[in-house]
């Protein structure tokens, strides 16, 4: 679905010159950390998290077909990677209504 986005974006506005994507802490592998040696600050440029655990991080899939695409476009894109999410809320808007 992704890809397909990006394939829309990329058609209809000739002018793009950068995507960001936001990913998240899953990407450094957060949820397994009860079995995975974690090592904070996490960098982008630290290593994927190897297989068995690293072959179930969606994140991958996603950036290397994003990467595959942008190779022959003008734009370029940069991933983000932010551990949580804070923001405020309207009363009675919720997502768990």
């Amino acid at each position: 679905m992704l890809l397909n986005t990006l394939k829309v974006i990329d058609k209809i506005c000739p002018d793009l010159q950068f995507v960001t994507w936001a990913t998240g802490g899953k990407w450094y592998g957060f949820e397994h950390s009860k079995t995975l040696p974690l090592h904070p600050p996490m960098k982008e440029s630290d290593p994927r998290v190897p297989p068995p655990i690293g072959d179930h991080i969606f994140y991958y899939g996603q950036h290397d077909a994003i990467s595959a695409f942008a190779k022959s476009k003008r734009w370029t894109f940069a991933d983000i990677r932010p551990d949580a999410i804070v923001s405020n809320a309207f009363a009675g808007v919720s997502e768990f209504e």
